[in-house]
């Protein structure tokens, strides 16, 4: 026969599985949060990566050192990285690419940790007017807070293994061809698609839509 179940033991199983929904929940957040990250790199969306950010966050990205607290985090994204530009130019490639993720959410419920891999492609032209390219790979150790209901990037670390030179950037193509005259479509657009397509999702953190005003 089974033991019959009281209701101390129901409180129990109950407030187990609220913990355990609520990690799964964190967990789907963050990684939200994470790839979001990567997709406002991807364009040069400085700006909107600074909000991804606790107020008293970090920065750590190679032998570039720590950039702690939001003034020096928006220095590091908006003016060293990102120039003082907002939106990738035609034939600049930025992708980011993060993979393996792994998250974990501490005991607390308020703090985590997340480890990524990081493959980038990066490309566009140099000082001297000449295309050039690179193909990048890394680690990603992070620390996540939720502070208001919200999870933010509390320490961003990120450890490059190989930088290589991409050959033949040169003769790459930014730009799908035009439409077929022999094989004509359903329907024709004008002119080329977006080189960046509009986010369907709100701003992780702020909750507001994501303009694309570039």
């Amino acid at each position: 026969m089974c033991a019959m179940t009281g209701p101390a033991d129901l409180e129990a199983r109950l407030a187990d599985l609220e913990r355990r929904v609520g990690e799964l929940d964190d967990v789907r957040l963050i990684e939200r949060l994470q790839r979001t990250y990567g997709y406002f790199l991807d364009n040069l969306m400085m700006a909107e990566i600074v909000d991804l950010f606790e107020d008293d966050g970090e920065v750590e990205i190679g032998s570039r050192g720590v950039y702690r607290g939001r003034a020096a985090i928006e220095t590091f994204f908006v003016r060293l990285l990102g120039g003082d530009k907002r939106g990738i130019e035609l034939g600049q490639v930025l992708n980011h690419i993060q993979l393996q993720g792994i998250v974990t959410v501490g005991d607390d419920a308020t703090t985590a940790r997340g480890r990524w891999r990081a493959l980038l492609i990066i490309g566009g032209t140099n000082a001297h007017g000449h295309p050039e390219a690179l193909l990048s790979e890394g680690l990603y150790e992070n620390d996540y807070v939720k502070h208001d209901g919200r999870w933010r990037i509390r320490r961003l670390f990120w450890n490059p293994t190989l930088y290589w030179p991409l050959p033949g950037f040169d003769r790459a193509w930014f730009r799908s061809s035009g439409v077929s005259k022999e094989f004509p479509p359903t329907e024709a657009r004008d002119g080329h698609p977006p080189r960046l397509i509009p986010f369907h999702f709100p701003h992780p953190v702020t909750g507001e839509a994501i303009t694309i005003d570039f």
